[in-house]
């Protein structure tokens, strides 16, 4: 039984489940950590491809999107798509029966390999990276190279997979190679420190460390005693800057291209951001430019990059000075830490800590909230809650207004908000404060408010209602709305289905009612028509509220593709938007058109058997699979029709 399956569509979740017409149950989607974090970065490592997935007896395989088997279920676990590649194994409880599917559905390696569960079992799974190869074991204790074809190249050793370079080990020594294993150069080495691209490659030679770009051409001749990536932070960006190189005890800076930025005779060295590189020399802490240049000597306990143009340092206490060594701000502070890294304007936000209670000044060294608060939290969009004891006060950190103080009560806030509105929550009850005056938009009288759409959703009893974030009224109370699609997930086609006095209709993003609310239930709009549920009976209405099918089926779906699957007499067929049967009534269940074709299910001692029927009620593939994946009403989202025979819900 298959114990794990991932899929590349993350979208279906949000969809829901049961929109085919019997038993649907929707996946769980999940993701692993890749092999190559740099490859996380690329839209395309999300992908999977053009193939679908099957499943038979606890096994997964492949269809193409004509619905053709590519490769029948055979694997007990399937991974996640990855750069355009998918692990699997035929066998669950057996790492070395591995095996990568390409975007087409095909096995690429005839002979099995194993994970990387043997040496690091939160990145179990090998993957294809940047420069397309992977690394699979190639028995118990052997690691190697596997290019995309599935040819195995060079021994890998662990600890020097590298960041997208191919490092060959051969007779206990090292090289450079291209993806599909050419040697880069004639150089062996003693060791080879890969990192992110664009950065040089690091190798060792007779005990010291040099430099190669990534074609394996020498930058800097081997010279340094140690060598270590070295990332910024602590007031850039973040992200990695070069290299940390040593030489007779004494540390420097190289950026990635090879260059040394800040000369080799310090003890050590630390945080890097916006042009500063912190430093150590005698004991004390300083700050230098690249290039060397002291913009604070060595004077202090600790420093640290407060912004592009101060830094804390710490004598005894922290203070602030800017970078030309003027006191900003005193040493008065027993603690501080980073709030928020940047706003608009390039400042970045700390808190500040003097016994318990906390305030916040801004990289240029001014107070906007003295430390007199129990807590600080940062809660996006500029705004900054303010813990008062009993109640909150709250800050917008652009303009450093320290904003409607709260004797009791608690705020909340998200950046959907726009700095029109704060939540404040009463003896259990949610109210709407304006957020530049304080006063009461809604009052404290409701059971929750949340966010809808970039609206405030509120909600009293069983009843909601919708209203912008300045508190003027969207949906009202009068419509005795019950149900609105989720927040957090798309709507189909622009339109979710509402409930208003125990009646569906559709709304939109923007809060408007677009179906009235006069039918039993609603599906999703696709083509221009909806199903609609009246009398018991579904047939399909105009955004007008026409009918332009009228209601007489039991069931009925979406229209995809110029036709929608309704049941009649317990049997599913197809009909055309014009209602005309355009395959006839015979089929437990059926999924949407695609190319021409669509999942059918015959029931067989009480479960469903899926495959796959063309128009002309033609099969395509047989019915005999537990499960199908196939297309779905929102562009790149899928589905599975059939109960997944690796998932127990």
């Amino acid at each position: 039984m298959i114990r794990r399956i991932y899929s590349r569509l993350p979208r279906l979740l949000g969809l829901g489940c049961g929109t085919a017409l019997g038993a649907i149950a929707a996946l769980t989607i999940g993701r692993q950590s890749s092999a190559n974090s740099y490859a996380a970065d690329n839209d395309a490592a999300r992908a999977g491809g053009e193939c679908l997935f099957i499943g038979k007896g606890g096994r997964v395989g492949f269809l193409s999107r004509l619905g053709e088997i590519v490769t029948p279920p055979k694997y007990e676990y399937v991974g996640v798509w990855w750069n355009g590649m998918l692990w699997c194994r035929e066998v669950y409880d057996d790492p070395m029966s591995g095996h990568f599917v390409n975007s087409q559905g095909r096995v690429v390696n005839d002979t099995a390999v194993g994970d990387r569960s043997s040496i690091d079992f939160s990145i179990v799974d090998p993957g294809f990276n940047s420069a397309d190869f992977a690394i699979v074991r190639t028995d118990p204790v052997t690691f190697s190279h596997m290019d995309r074809e599935g040819r195995i190249g060079s021994e890998a050793r662990v600890g020097r997979f590298g960041y997208g370079v191919r490092i060959g080990f051969l007779d206990g020594r090292y090289r450079i190679e291209s993806a599909d294993g050419v040697p880069l150069s004639a150089a062996l080495y003693d060791d080879v420190v890969s990192s992110p691209p664009g950065t040089c490659v690091a190798v060792l030679e007779n005990g010291k460390w040099g430099f190669v770009d990534r074609l394996a051409r020498m930058l800097i001749q081997p010279q340094f005693d140690r060598v270590q990536l070295k990332y910024a932070g602590d007031g850039d960006v973040g992200g990695l800057f070069g290299w940390r190189v040593e030489s007779g005890g004494q540390v420097g800076i190289m950026d990635r291209e090879g260059t040394i930025v800040v000369p080799i005779h310090h003890e050590a060295v630390g945080a890097i951001g916006s042009g500063m590189i912190a430093v150590r020399d005698e004991g004390r802490w300083g700050v230098v430019a690249e290039g060397g240049a002291w913009v604070l000597a060595p004077a202090y306990d600790e420093v640290m990059l407060a912004g592009t143009n101060s830094v804390w340092v710490k004598q005894g206490k922290w203070g602030m000075r800017s970078v030309g060594g003027d006191e900003l701000l005193p040493p008065a502070f027993d603690d501080v830490d980073r709030l928020h890294r940047f706003d608009e304007v390039g400042r970045a936000y700390w808190k500040t800590q003097k016994g318990r209670l906390y305030g916040i000044v801004s990289s240029q060294g001014s107070i906007l909230v003295p430390a007199d608060y129990r807590s600080v939290s940062y809660r996006g969009g500029g705004v900054a809650i303010l813990e008062l004891g009993s109640g909150d006060s709250f800050v917008d950190l652009s303009t450093g207004t320290v904003l409607v103080p709260v004797d009791s009560g608690r705020l909340r806030y998200w950046p959907e908000l726009r700095r029109q509105s704060i939540v404040i929550t009463r003896n259990s009850k949610d109210g709407l404060l304006d957020f530049k005056t304080g006063k009461y938009l809604l009052p404290a009288e409701h059971d929750s408010i949340g966010g809808w759409h970039g609206m405030v959703c509120v909600r009293k009893g069983e009843h909601l209602a919708l209203f912008t974030v300045a508190g003027e009224s969207v949906l009202g109370w009068d419509t005795f709305t019950t149900e609105l699609p989720p927040d957090r997930e798309p709507l189909v086609n622009g339109v979710g289905k509402v409930v208003c006095a125990g009646k569906a209709g559709l709304i939109n993003e923007k809060g408007l009612i677009v179906l009235a609310c006069l039918y039993q239930d609603v599906g999703s709009l696709s083509e221009g028509l909806v199903p609609a549920k009246q009398e018991g009976l579904w047939g399909y209405v105009s955004l007008a509220d026409e009918w332009i099918i009228p209601p007489r089926y039991e069931q009925a779906e979406a229209f995809h593709g110029g036709y929608a699957a309704v049941r009649q007499d317990g049997k599913v067929g197809l009909i055309n938007r014009s209602g005309r049967v355009k395959v006839p009534f015979q089929y437990a269940d059926a999924g949407y058109v695609l190319n021409g074709r669509f999942p059918v299910a015959r029931e067989q001692d009480g479960k469903l058997l899926w495959g796959i029927a063309d128009i002309k009620s033609r099969v395509i593939l047989p019915l005999e699979y537990d499960c199908v994946e196939w297309i779905d009403l929102a562009p790149d989202t899928t589905r599975y029709h059939g109960k997944p025979g690796w998932m127990e819900f």
